[in-house]
């Protein structure tokens, strides 16, 4: 992928809307590439920018009800003057309100979907994790050790693959919470990486393939499996981590 290409998927890769080969090559090219990679990171930097709260202003009910009764008054202008020729004040006054509509469309963001939602809680429980003594409650490099442990804890048992011949060394497990019910966070580590894997079932048994993200500087990526919910989460390069994915799929 060249320089041109890239320019032109940056922006759907930056808002997580690429499809997880085009991500791939995106972020390879990213990786080598100092003029890209600098796009990139200003569109992180914005993107930045427009997530702060302190940039969306709350206008206060007084303003509100000005605005309100400013719509009100000009409507009845509106039926008034319908025989008139509009004047420059008319114009000025039509000018003024739509200069208002514009600034609460700018001023009033549309909510996050669920899934952006939840990609946060998944980065957020990632991030936390790495903080000392949050990574694991039960330290293992043994699927036979690990797995036992969840029985009673969760009203399910959770996917535990050993991967070293593979290069993903298991580490061991602890209990997590997503959207405010358990979930099972298995540990595996790539080098001087953290992978979190996160499990859990829903009562949506729609197979989703798998679907990536980049949050904060981690890479995300999650698929289901009838009612199997599935979130990988880790700062190693999309790459790795598909690979990763697809060896835990080959298992399950």
């Amino acid at each position: 992928m060249d320089c041109n290409q890239t320019k032109i998927l940056i922006d759907a890769f930056a808002d997580n809307e690429l499809d997880i080969a085009n991500s791939i090559e995106v972020e390879r090219h990213i990786a080598d590439c100092k003029d890209c990679s600098s796009v990139y990171r200003n569109y992180l930097a914005l993107h930045s920018v427009l997530r702060d709260e302190s940039v969306y202003y709350t206008p206060p009910a007084e303003l509100i009800k000005k605005v309100t009764a400013s719509i009100t008054s000009s409507e009845k202008k509106q039926v008034i003057m319908k025989s008139r020729i509009f004047s420059w004040q008319s114009a000025a006054a039509l000018f003024a309100f739509s200069a208002i509509v514009l600034i609460f469309i700018v001023l009033f963001r549309t909510p996050a979907t669920t899934e952006t939602q939840l990609t946060e809680q998944i980065v957020d429980n990632h991030m936390r994790s790495l903080m000392p003594n949050h990574l694991i409650d039960v330290q293992s490099t043994d699927q036979h050790t690990v797995k036992p442990w969840f029985n009673g804890k969760l009203d399910f048992s959770p996917p535990v693959t050993d991967l070293s011949a593979q290069g993903f060394i298991l580490v061991g497990g602890r209990l997590d919470y997503i959207n405010g019910q358990p979930v099972a966070a298995i540990v595996y580590q790539r080098k001087a990486h953290y992978i979190n894997l996160f499990f859990w079932f829903s009562d949506n048994k729609e197979d989703i393939n798998k679907k990536v993200a980049v949050t904060r500087g981690y890479n995300v990526i999650h698929w289901t499996k009838g009612n199997k919910n599935y979130w990988a989460v880790s700062d190693i390069n999309l790459t790795e981590l598909d690979e990763f994915i697809s060896r835990i799929q080959e298992t399950q």
